[in-house]
């Protein structure tokens, strides 16, 4: 009888042994993609130059909210929830760059369709009046507007892997859920090149 319990206990610590090894097997399935995925994103190793992603991948990728503390309703970045973001920086003086990216962030913003309310367009003031903006608002609704200092805007940048690039300050960027800057676009990318990336980065990102 004695053998037969302590058969039993072993039979039972065994299986509990596998039910454990079982759980954590499927744990590393579920997990390991996902933090693979996440830290490829942010420090770009592993990632096939010219095949993955279509926009400028930034290096290291940036915290934004370091720049832009609070739209003008006072709320930070990321209030608005777990989305992606367009920052689009925008002066007083919007030449024709300026007006294309404002333009194709936003076609490209309802192209997307159902999956457009997991990204959100932001407009980086960078020292034009209320006037302007309110003008632009009026052309492009929804859009927060966060207010900076160009001459803090170009400090951030010259910290950044597009401190090289030509007319930097005509880029605009492509903003992860955690507030980090991750690649950047001008006037040389179409917009079906910015739709390609948002919708893998919307694929491989769980929505909140």
């Amino acid at each position: 009888m004695v053998a037969q319990v302590q058969s039993t206990d072993s039979q039972n610590t065994e299986a509990s042994r596998v039910g454990n090894w079982q759980a954590v097997l499927l744990f590393a399935v579920i997990a390991l993609p996902m933090i693979s995925a996440l830290l490829i994103y942010k420090t770009g190793l592993g990632m096939p130059s010219g095949t993955i992603n279509e926009g400028v991948m930034l290096s290291p990728a940036k915290q934004i909210s370091v720049l832009a503390k609070a739209d003008n309703d006072g709320h930070s970045l990321l209030a608005t929830g777990k989305k992606w973001r367009l920052v689009i920086p925008y002066s007083q003086n919007c030449d024709k760059a300026c007006e294309s990216n404002l333009y194709i962030t936003r076609q490209v913003h309802i192209r997307l369709g159902e999956k457009a309310r997991r990204v959100e367009r932001v407009l980086l003031s960078l020292g034009a009046d209320n006037t302007a903006v309110e003008s632009l608002l009026r052309e492009h609704p929804r859009m927060r507007v966060m207010n900076v200092e160009a001459s803090d805007f170009s400090r951030w940048l010259s910290e950044s892997s597009l401190s090289s690039a030509t007319d930097s300050m005509k880029h605009y960027l492509l903003v992860d859920e955690d507030g980090f800057a991750m690649m950047a676009y001008n006037t040389e990318h179409e917009g079906n090149q910015l739709l390609k990336d948002l919708k893998r980065v919307l694929k491989f990102t769980n929505e909140e």
